[in-house]
């Protein structure tokens, strides 16, 4: 999601952001929004304890907003739970550092999406939700389609819809709308329109027909527009929580600065309903459902530990429900139920190497994703010192090095000749019988169990 504001700051790195701040009223009393045409098709009251509910709902993990400057923004599936009293919470957590940066601690929030479970074109988007109390962060209802990213000039063949973006330190509630990706070519359109009770709950409503967009805060009219071309396509719905601690987000022309703030917090929402409509549109075909597990991949392929590993199954097709098997030297840790979650993220404490192997299930059919290994580093190799020393019989050599079950391997060079080689074994220290006026070196190659090596040779000893 890109992030829009309204201020009396001119300077502000707003990335090609567009304003519309056109506030359209209908003439006369007739408002659609009141028209006895509509049909609730679709609705979540957040009844019950736990998760939501994951016919409608799927989550992900991931680091939103990265700082290498400071701690990062995470969505985490943990901050998003039913209360038990008929709402869901999504949090604003300060939790451990989880990157192994030198940050002294990270944050998290969450968010929850209805991509590939319940996707619409044109209708009644409505929520009825109570805004967080502290600063530091915002939170968002809105929709999206992956053609957002498609560069046309309009956002007909997509455009991420916010509804709702606000803040938990004052009244402002954003409308917006973003089209053209979110690179150089990004384009788009805002409006502010402002609560009275900031601890009450609120209702935000959308109604998207084929020609415009008209927004609703409590039932009253607050910003019509066509800005972009409206959108012609499904998207689907996401309810979300969002932080960052560096660049304008930080700062009081938008979220503020979470660093400075006592967390938890959280975004309480009532309900999210869908109505229908007969616009005179005929409805897009439904397109042909293709199921073909495409690979499994994962973000790098080695990791320090305490470093969060993430996999990701790709799969062309609709309605897909992952599993994910994953093991560590051939040991299995963890095997998951199907989720909609095509990301799977752990967090190794143990070096070594470690396999996930995932499985797409689409109805009754089940085809394997594919298996990648990563390898975790724990104590990093290193060759600290060769010492060889003579006693009356014999030279010895012996090495310090660092790592993880490491093996050593030896060429024993007597007169600038190799007399003997020892393959790789445990043994730290080796020994030679040599002959009055002997001169011996050792080539020594130290290797850890992920297969990293180092090599040195020794000093050169005389036996005399």
């Amino acid at each position: 999601m890109l992030f829009v504001f309204i201020t009396t700051t001119s300077a502000m790195p707003l990335y090609a952001l567009q304003i519309d701040d056109s506030s359209v009223a209908d003439n006369g009393s007739y408002d659609i929004l009141y028209d006895s045409g509509w049909n609730l098709i679709w609705q979540d009251e957040f009844n019950g304890y736990g998760k939501p509910n994951a016919q409608y709902w799927s989550s992900v993990n991931q680091n939103r907003h990265p700082n290498s400057n400071g701690p990062d923004v995470y969505w985490l599936a943990n901050q998003v739970a039913l209360n038990g009293r008929g709402q869901l919470s999504i949090k604003m957590n300060r939790i451990p550092n989880r990157n192994n940066d030198s940050d002294a601690y990270d944050f998290a929030t969450g968010m929850i999406r209805t991509k590939n479970k319940f996707e619409k074109r044109f209708g009644r988007f409505e929520v009825r939700c109570k805004l967080p109390k502290k600063s530091g962060w915002w939170v968002a209802f809105w929709m999206m389609c992956d053609q957002v990213a498609n560069v046309n000039g309009n956002g007909k063949d997509g455009t991420e819809i916010d509804i709702l973006e606000a803040f938990g330190w004052n009244n402002h509630v954003h409308h917006a709308l973003h089209w053209d990706g979110y690179t150089s070519h990004h384009k788009s359109a805002s409006h502010t329109s402002y609560i009275t009770d900031h601890n009450a709950y609120h209702t935000y409503t959308l109604i998207w027909t084929p020609t415009e967009y008209r927004y609703y805060v409590d039932g009253q009219l607050s910003w019509v527009t066509d800005k972009g071309g409206v959108s012609q396509v499904p998207e689907y719905l996401k309810l979300s929580g969002e932080a960052s601690t560096k660049g304008w987000l930080a700062t009081s022309v938008w979220a503020k600065d979470p660093t400075y703030v006592d967390y938890p917090d959280e975004f309480l929402v009532d309900y999210v309903r869908v109505y229908d409509y007969d616009f005179g549109v005929a409805p897009i075909p439904k397109k042909h459902i293709v199921f073909v597990p495409k690979r499994l991949t994962s973000t790098k392929d080695v990791y320090n530990l305490g470093e969060q590993v993430t996999w990701h199954a790709e799969v062309e097709g609709e309605d897909i429900q992952y599993q994910y098997y994953l093991t560590r030297n051939s040991v299995n840790l963890d095997v998951t139920d199907y989720s909609p979650d095509p990301y799977y993220s752990f967090t190794p404490h143990e070096p070594g190497y470690y396999t996930l192997l995932a499985y797409a299930r689409y109805g009754r059919t089940v085809k394997q994703v594919g298996q990648k290994r990563v390898k975790v580093l724990g104590e990093p190799l290193k060759l600290n010192s060769i010492e060889v020393q003579a006693d009356a019989a014999k030279i010895t050599c012996h090495v310090n090095a660092q790592g993880d079950n490491l093996i050593y391997s030896y060429y024993i060079l007597r007169n600038n000749q190799l007399q003997k080689y020892i393959p790789y074994g445990k043994r730290q220290s080796v020994s030679v019988y040599p002959q009055s006026g002997d001169h011996y070196r050792f080539l020594v190659y130290v290797q850890d169990e992920y297969g990293n090596t180092v090599s040195d040779f020794s000093k050169t000893v005389r036996f005399d």
